[in-house]
């Protein structure tokens, strides 16, 4: 237990105590001594002060010719020793009064205060490794997010360039299709005309076929020119949804 032992006393005459051990035992021995040598020397009216001993560490407080004293680990924070020491002067004094004869009962009460700070180094402990846990897994998130980040790029610019050769595919097709398609309007033309079209002006009959003719060419152009466009516009879905989900891990890292 971090704090093991606490005092109260008047000059040399001993209050209150309490502590997990015998109260013959080598600390309430020690803590004995350091209120001996309080007393021998001169203090101001209030005074806070500590005394080493190895691993342990003896904190006192004097106020008002009351002297009141608890026996910490090394690890137990200087700031929350005096607050113990501080609440058990305010509680003595106001169940017991400044003048009162030794208040043995007080000991429950001076327990109750030790086991209170010890929670609260507890608590801390764990709002400390809770902190450490967060943050590890916080810089997992970060380099997550920033790997996301990067592939996101990477495949931006990789569906960039296939955007870019999809296109010059596109206009590449359209030209053939134009091409093929004036060239197939000529073969049906002079199949259905003669060669030298003289047959297109008198027989009206053929009309209806060119048309037909015409109709199934552009529908096959426009038939792949679809098709090009869908894998274009299913390219460009990909690389923003791979950066919305980017964006949403970076955005939840940040909240968090």
């Amino acid at each position: 237990m971090p704090i093991s032992y606490a005092m109260i006393a008047r000059d040399l005459a001993v209050l209150c105590e309490y502590t997990d051990e015998p109260v013959d035992t080598e600390p309430a021995k020690f803590a004995h001594a350091v209120l001996r040598d309080i007393v021998d020397k001169a203090h101001p009216t209030e005074t806070r002060n500590v005394f080493t001993m190895g691993k342990r560490v003896y904190y006192y407080y004097l106020f008002d010719g009351l002297t009141y004293i608890c026996m910490c680990d090394e690890t137990f924070q200087r700031e929350a020793a005096y607050a113990m020491l501080e609440e058990t002067k305010n509680e003595f004094l106001s169940r017991s009064g400044h003048r009162s004869k030794t208040p043995k009962d007080f000991a429950p009460h001076l327990h109750a205060i030790m086991t209170k700070y010890e929670n609260v180094k507890i608590r801390t402990k764990i709002d400390v490794v809770n902190l450490l846990e967060r943050g590890v897994k916080m810089n997992d998130l970060v380099t997550k997010t920033e790997k996301l980040h990067h592939d996101a790029l990477v495949f931006q610019q990789s569906s960039t360039k296939l955007k870019n050769v999809l296109w010059w595919k596109n206009i590449k097709y359209q030209l053939l299709a134009l091409v093929l398609f004036a060239v197939l309007m000529w073969i049906g033309a002079s199949w259905i005309c003669g060669w030298d079209m003289s047959s297109c002006g008198s027989n009206t009959r053929n009309i209806p076929m060119i048309r037909d003719i015409s109709h199934s060419v552009s529908s096959g152009i426009d038939s792949a020119q679809h098709g090009i466009e869908s894998t274009v516009d299913s390219a460009q879905q990909q690389v923003g949804g791979t950066i919305d989900k980017a964006k949403g891990v970076a955005a939840d890292a940040l909240h968090r």
